[in-house]
């Protein structure tokens, strides 16, 4: 979910697994990405998100972590970083990783 402030950068994101690249997609302001799949005992979502001069890697899903206890899980993205839940309110999610500048772009840049 894009939750960075109206009127800036549309968020950049590109999620693959092992077996399955969910590809490159740019999201406006509010707009939502969502993907289903089957878990596995090995199941391994990583996603890379970029907006304007900073981004973040991490592991969106990791079978070992969730243990298959929800049917949704949230990732929302967030001026100053990347945040969790495993509900849809906006007043349960935790910031679990801060942006990182890209090397080379200086801040602020519009891409």
């Amino acid at each position: 979910m894009n939750n960075l402030p109206p009127n800036s950068q549309p968020l950049g994101l590109h999620c693959q697994s092992k077996n399955d690249d969910l590809g490159y997609h740019i999201l406006p302001i509010n707009q939502f990405f969502y993907w289903t799949f089957c878990e596995s005992f090995t199941t391994l979502f990583h996603c890379h998100l970029y907006w304007g001069s900073q981004e973040r890697n991490f592991d969106a899903y990791v079978e070992d972590i969730f243990k298959v206890t929800k049917k949704a899980y949230y990732w929302s993205a967030r001026n100053d970083g990347i945040y969790f839940s495993n509900t849809n309110i906006t007043s349960y999610f935790a910031r679990k990783y801060a942006w990182n500048p890209i090397p080379g772009i200086p801040p602020n840049h519009v891409l």
